[in-house]
C-alpha cells in the first residue's frame, strides 16, 4: 500500500497511515513494523518519481501539469535555491506530496540531497500520523466502553478539525510562497487569481 499509494492508489496517504494506526492501537499491528514498513513503501515510490521526474517521464509529466506544467519549472532558481525545503516540506501537503520527487528530479537535483531530505520528512511525516491513528484508538475505545463522555468525542472531533485546518493552511502557504516566484501566469497561483 505505502508503494503504491504515492503513484497508482488514488487514496490519501493519511487515510491509509491513520487506519494503520487504528490496527497498531487494537493490536492487529506492530507499530515499529508498520512505520518501517510505510516509511520504506513510500521512499521507495518517491525515489521511482524522482527517477521517471529526471528522466522526463510522460507520467511525471502529467503530474507536473497538475502544478501548473512547465511553466513552472521556467523559474529554475528559485526552485534550486530552496529545493531543500520543498523535498521536506512537500511530504506533509495532502495530494500534492508529489511536487517534491517530481520538482527535484525536474532541476536534476543530487540524488544524495533528495534521499536525505525525503527520508528525513518521511521518518518525521509516518511515526506521526500513526500515532494520530493509535491516539484516536484509545479515545474510541473508551467511548465504547462507556468510560468516556461527550467530552471526549468532542476533543476527538475538534482534533480530526483542527488537522483538516492545519493541512489546508499549510497547502495554501506553501503554494502561496511558491507562487510569488512562478514567472507566467499559473491557474489558482497567480497573484490575479488571488485579488478576485
Amino acid at each position: 500500500m505505502a508503494l503504491m499509494s504515492n503513484m497508482l492508489i488514488p487514496i490519501p496517504e493519511e487515510i491509509m497511515l491513520l487506519i494503520s494506526g487504528y490496527l497498531t492501537g487494537v493490536g492487529t499491528f506492530n507499530y515499529l513494523i508498520t512505520a518501517g514498513l510505510f516509511i520504506s513503501g513510500m521512499f521507495i515510490s518517491d525515489m521511482v518519481l524522482f527517477y521517471l521526474s529526471s528522466r522526463g517521464n510522460k507520467y511525471v509529466i502529467k503530474l507536473k501539469n497538475k502544478i501548473g506544467g512547465e511553466r513552472f519549472l521556467k523559474n529554475e532558481d528559485f526552485i534550486k535555491k530552496h529545493i531543500k525545503k520543498i523535498i521536506f516540506f512537500s511530504r506533509f501537503l495532502v495530494y500534492i506530496r508529489f511536487i517534491g520527487p517530481v520538482l527535484s528530479g525536474g532541476v536534476k537535483t543530487k540524488w544524495s540531497t533528495f534521499l536525505f531530505y525525503d527520508f528525513i520528512a518521511l521518518v518525521i511525516y509516518v511515526p506521526m500520523v500513526l500515532f494520530i491513528g493509535k491516539y484516536f484508538h484509545k479515545n474510541i475505545s473508551a467511548v465504547i466502553n462507556g468510560v468516556a463522555d461527550g467530552k471526549n468525542i468532542i476533543l476527538i472531533v475538534i482534533g480530526i478539525f483542527t488537522l483538516v485546518i492545519l493541512i489546508k493552511f499549510i497547502n495554501k502557504k506553501f503554494m502561496s510562497v511558491i507562487g510569488k516566484y512562478t514567472p507566467t501566469v499559473v491557474p489558482g497561483l497567480s497573484k490575479e487569481n488571488k485579488e478576485e
